[in-house]
């Protein structure tokens, strides 16, 4: 793929529960406008590889196999944890986002922001996994 925007996320989950306190989750997304994208993301010890086109999405794992929805759009597919990092909007309607600053990033200005959930909507963040909450 040209000109495609890679993403690559860590997602870091620090519970008070029993469990690990920090767990990370590797996910990957590959994209190309207009239709093309890639994901690869972990479900219990294996890896799910999912690529669409348009409507249609063929998935692979080793318990399921292959997979594919034969491009009707009533047949979803998972595009993995960090799905809601490339596209925010879901999550970012119930958060309440305060400025921290300016940073530099990838050599370009940036803000610094803190994203907490609004008071009463404490399932803002749950995309985002198990834990998070700022």
């Amino acid at each position: 793929m040209q000109d495609a925007t890679v993403l690559e996320a860590v997602a870091v989950n620090a519970s008070g529960e029993p469990a690990p306190e920090v767990s990370e989750e590797t996910w990957k997304w590959w994209s190309e406008a207009p239709d093309r994208l890639r994901v690869e993301f972990a479900v219990g010890d294996e890896t799910v590889t999912t690529r669409f086109r348009g409507a249609t999405w063929w998935s692979w794992s080793a318990s399921q196999g292959a997979r594919t929805n034969q491009g009707q759009p009533n047949v979803h597919a998972g595009k993995g944890p960090g799905e809601v990092m490339a596209s925010p909007g879901r999550v970012a309607r119930g958060l309440d986002v305060a400025p921290l600053g300016t940073v530099s990033f990838r050599s370009g200005p940036a803000y610094r922001v803190r994203a907490r959930p609004e008071p009463g909507n404490d399932f803002a963040l749950h995309p985002l996994g198990r834990g998070a909450d700022e």
